[in-house]
């Protein structure tokens, strides 16, 4: 068997990178901040807002100079909205579920940390993606919104892996940051709310165009039981990575998305 090192946890931003949440971010935006007596904000305007948690979202929403408890209230408003609304403009990005489906059909590990708000995590994971991930999180008081890694080290943990079998997939460069901070591989998509180059120049370990299977296989060598012993070899059997990968970074990287008992081949 190889001895090149493989990925068996995967872990996934929310907005952005597995759901395109951006129209009904600009809708429950404008709601809290008519509730508010503010202006509305452009759908450009609040897709600059995105990626670093609600509060900074609301905070650069409101009119320059508001003051804090008010724009405090405008945050209240949008986390009581949110959970109000139905998110019907919400929806996977193409391939997502049957990507999610698959890594779960291979015994791979999958969470989810945002920097959501936790209840709208939840929320909208069950609506858009239900039954596919181990373990979500968003943040909250017991998560702190990221680059910390905190939160990436204790989704990790709760899903009984190490940072060294885990890939972090995101769509900002902050996704990057807080992988490499914990210790895991960094994989940015192209597809989100920050562009490629943005993500590249982040230092993404891998860059992905789609999820997607094509080009590079996998030949499973050995399979395991549901508590992850070897059940033994068979004859080999091919399979596509679910991702199209656009490039990787220079340094040898694991191969993605193959439990430990697989090996990678072209």
């Amino acid at each position: 068997m190889s001895d090149k090192k493989t990925f068996d946890t995967f872990i996934f931003d929310l907005d952005g990178t597995i759901l395109d949440t951006l129209p009904d971010l600009v809708v429950v935006t404008n709601e809290a901040l008519r509730e508010q007596g503010f202006p509305k904000r452009t759908h450009d305007e609040v897709l600059s807002f995105v990626g670093n948690g609600l509060v900074a979202l609301m905070y650069q929403a409101v009119p320059e100079n508001t003051p804090k408890d008010i724009a405090d209230q405008a945050v209240a408003c949008w986390k009581r909205f949110n959970l109000e609304y139905d998110n019907h403009l919400t929806a996977p990005y193409p391939h997502v579920p049957e990507t999610l489906a698959e890594l779960r059909r291979r015994g791979c590990k999958l969470g989810v940390l945002s920097n959501k708000f936790d209840g709208g995590v939840h929320k909208i994971i069950a609506q858009c993606l239900p039954g596919l991930f181990d373990v979500e999180h968003g943040e909250c008081e017991e998560i702190p919104r990221k680059p910390n890694p905190a939160g990436l080290l204790r989704t990790i943990e709760e899903l009984g892996s190490t940072p060294e079998r885990t890939a972090y997939l995101g769509d900002s460069p902050n996704d990057i940051l807080v992988a490499h901070r914990a210790g895991a591989c960094g994989i940015g998509v192209s597809w989100g709310y920050h562009t490629a180059q943005e993500m590249r120049d982040a230092e993404s370990d891998i860059m992905l165009e789609s999820f997607r299977p094509v080009g590079i296989r996998t030949r499973i060598l050995e399979s395991r039981d549901s508590k992850g012993n070897i059940k033994g070899s068979g004859s080999p059997v091919e399979e596509p990575l679910p991702f199209r990968i656009l490039t990787m970074r220079g340094r040898p990287m694991p191969a993605p998305a193959i439990p430990k008992a697989y090996a990678f081949v072209a």
